[in-house]
This record gives structure tokens, C-alpha cells and sequence, in this order.
């Protein structure tokens, strides 16, 4: 309160408490259904951006996320958040349906089946099973001569391939690996098992070797999951 002091002398005081803003007390708490974050557990937000990086925005399926943005956008600045989720049975936690997301890394590549026939330098051809897995190592491939005169041809009964190499009048085998690449990619079911490939060009000779080998499936899996329940 101003006091009278001197003659002619006045003293006039303004209020200025209108003018700083009042901080908030108040704390509020809401529970309801979130896009993500912890469930039946009170977590508290301080801001509307804060609230959106800990439990989502806006749904359909509930009121939470509106009702925070009216908090803070009147001034609340104390919010305790507690997510809830579908039960199937109330009285069991266990019967929670929301599940974390989670996706299963594979620390190792699987490796593709390969057999390679002939001699390097002569007549070497490298067969690679198209799929990568244990299943390649099922693929087996005949070469064989057999009749005087014959077409080059082959020949597939599920993952055997069979390769009829052409032959002379003295039923000695004519065919080079050039042109057994070209035959297998022209067979369509013998190209959908293998990958030919030579870099050779001379005649191939008759052969049985085993199936092709070495393929493995990938392995050392690691499944990583979310932190909280949710999309």
C-alpha cells in the first residue's frame, strides 16, 4: 500500500501479478485405449508431443488421445497415462489379446546346391540349384551316351535331369558344353532346377556323378519383438 511521505510526492503502485502467468498444480490421470505403450501402467507425460511419442494419436476406438490434447491445450501440463487392452477374461492378465510385433532375422544366408562335371579346360560345366536350401541337394544330373546318331535331348522326372548327349555313327558322344547349356535352358523344367554355366567348349563326355551338393538353409535365427503390445 503506497504511504504519503513528503509534501507534492505521490506514489502510485501497479500490480503486476495479472501479467505472470499462474503454473499449474493440478494433475490429472486417464486411462483408455492407446496405439502403443505400456499396458496397465500409469506413465506420466508432461506435453502433447511427449503423449504422442509414448502412446500414438488419434483413433477410432477411443477417447484417450482426444481428451489429453483438450488437457494440455487448456493448460494442463500433468498427465498420468494408464493403457489398457482386450482381455479376453478380466480377471486374468495372461489373457491379454494385444501381441508385440516382432520380426525374425536370419544371421546366415541360405546357400545354393552347385555340382560341377568334366574335366577343367575341357569340358567342365558347374551346375547351381536356382533355389537356395537344402532341397537343391536333391538334384541329380546324368550325363549319358547311348545309340549311334542320336539328337541331344534331356529329360527331367522330378529333380532328376537326364542329359541324352548327341552321338556319331560310332556312338561316340558329339555334343559340347555350349550347346548342353543351351539345351538346359531351353528344357523349362530342367532350367527351373538348375543354373548352367561353362567356360569351356569342348565334348562332353558320359558321366554319373552324385547330386549336387552343399546346400544349406539359413540358420541362427533371431526374433526381435517390440517393447509394448500394439501397432
Amino acid at each position: 500500500m503506497a504511504t504519503y511521505l513528503s509534501p507534492g510526492v505521490y506514489t502510485r503502485e501497479i500490480d503486476f501479478s495479472y501479467y505472470v502467468k499462474q503454473i499449474s498444480t493440478s494433475s490429472c490421470g486417464m486411462v483408455g485405449v492407446a496405439e502403443r505403450g505400456p499396458i496397465n501402467k500409469a506413465v506420466l507425460v508432461t506435453s502433447w508431443e511427449q503423449f504422442i511419442n509414448k502412446f500414438g494419436s488419434y483413433l477410432q476406438a477411443g477417447y484417450l488421445a482426444y481428451a489429453a490434447r483438450a488437457l494440455f491445450d487448456n493448460g494442463g501440463s500433468v498427465l498420468y497415462v494408464n493403457r489398457i487392452a482386450h482381455l479376453s477374461d478380466p480377471t486374468d492378465k495372461s489373457s491379454l489379446t494385444a501381441v508385440k510385433s516382432s520380426v525374425t532375422l536370419k544371421d546366415r544366408r541360405a546357400v545354393a546346391a552347385i555340382l560341377e562335371t568334366g574335366t577343367a579346360g575341357t569340358d567342365r560345366i558347374t551346375w547351381l540349384a536356382r533355389q537356395a536350401g537344402v532341397d537343391g541337394n536333391g538334384i541329380s544330373v546324368e550325363l549319358v551316351a547311348s545309340g549311334t546318331d542320336t539328337p541331344l535331348s534331356v529329360n527331367v522326372t522330378g529333380q532328376a535331369i537326364t542329359v541324352n548327349l548327341a552321338t556319331d555313327g560310332e556312338a561316340d558322344p558329339v555334343s559340347t558344353t555350349d550347346q548342353i547349356v543351351a539345351a538346359i535352358a531351353a528344357k523349362s523344367e530342367a532350367d527351373a532346377l538348375v543354373q548352367v554355366s561353362t567356360e569351356d567348349t569342348g565334348i562332353v563326355q558320359s558321366a554319373s556323378p552324385p547330386n549336387l551338393a552343399g546346400g544349406q538353409d539359413a540358420q541362427n535365427t533371431l526374433r526381435v519383438l517390440d517393447a509394448n503390445e500394439g501397432t
